[in-house]
C-alpha cells in the first residue's frame, strides 16, 4: 500500500478535535479500511512518529468510529475516549477518573464521531455502565445537576447524591446550569470573558457566581487550544 499521508505531527494531532480527526483519515485513506486496521498499521501510515499522547487520540478516534456499542456502553472504553480525546495520558489497566469538564468536552465529540459513520439521522444512547460511570465520576468532582450534555446519567447521580427532581439543592443547582446554558446559547462567540459579564452573572450573589463559572468552563472546555499555531 503506497503512503501518500501528508507529514502528521504532534501539535496537528493534539490542537484537532476528534471528529476533525475522523473526517481527514476517511479523506486520506479514502476506499481503505482503515477502521479495521491494526493499530500498528495506522500508526504507520502517519510519515512522522509521535508521541504516545498522539497516538492514544488517533487510536481512540478509530476505536470509537470501529466500535459505537464499546464506546456507548462499556465504562472503561469510554473512559480511555475521554481522556484520548482531551490530550491525557491513558493508562489502560487503571481507573482514571476525568473531570466533568472533560467529559463534556468528549461527549458530543463522540457523537459527532458516530453521526458521520453511521448518518446523522441515526440515535444513538449512553447505556450499559457507561451512565453509572458518569453520575459516579461527577459526585467525586462534587456536582449536583448535570450540564445536559451528561443528562443521560443525571437521574443516577441524584440518587448517589440522596437527591430527587423536586429536592430543593437540586432545584437550585439546576436553575444554575440551565441559566448559563441559556447565557452560553445566545452568544455568537461564547467565551468566558462574555459569559461572565453577562447580566446573569452579575445579578447572582458570590457563591452562586463562583458555581456559574464552573459550569461554563464545563461548557467551554477545549483541550486542543495549546496545540494550535498562533
Amino acid at each position: 500500500m503506497e503512503n501518500n499521508t501528508p507529514s502528521v505531527t504532534n501539535d496537528v494531532l493534539l490542537g484537532s478535535h476528534p471528529i476533525e480527526i475522523y473526517l481527514a483519515c476517511d479523506k486520506l485513506f479514502e476506499g481503505e479500511p482503515w477502521l479495521q486496521w491494526e493499530p500498528e498499521t495506522l500508526i504507520m501510515q502517519l510519515r512522522n512518529d509521535v508521541d504516545d499522547l498522539a497516538e492514544d487520540k488517533l487510536l481512540a478516534v478509530q476505536s470509537v468510529a470501529s466500535n459505537a456499542t464499546v464506546v456507548l456502553n462499556m465504562a472503561l472504553s469510554f473512559e480511555k475516549a475521554v481522556l484520548a480525546f482531551n490530550n491525557c495520558v491513558c493508562v489502560m489497566d487503571t481507573w482514571q477518573p476525568p473531570y466533568v469538564e472533560e467529559l463534556c468536552y468528549a461527549v458530543p465529540q463522540i457523537l459527532k464521531i458516530l453521526r458521520a459513520v453511521h448518518g446523522p439521522n441515526h440515535t444513538f444512547e449512553f447505556a450499559g455502565e457507561v451512565p453509572n460511570y458518569v453520575a459516579s465520576v461527577a459526585k467525586y468532582r462534587g456536582w449536583i445537576a448535570l450540564p445536559r450534555r451528561l443528562d443521560f446519567a443525571s437521574e443516577l447521580l441524584n440518587s448517589m447524591n440522596g437527591l430527587t427532581e423536586k429536592s430543593k439543592r437540586y432545584i437550585e443547582s439546576k436553575e444554575l446550569v440551565d441559566e448559563v446554558r441559556e447565557v452560553y446559547r445566545g452568544l455568537d462567540n461564547p467565551t468566558a470573558d462574555a459569559i461572565l459579564n453577562s447580566e446573569q452573572y452579575k445579578q447572582l450573589s458570590r457563591p452562586e457566581q463562583i458555581q456559574f463559572a464552573k459550569i461554563a468552563g464545563a461548557l467551554l472546555f477545549d483541550p486542543t487550544i495549546l496545540y494550535r499555531a498562533n
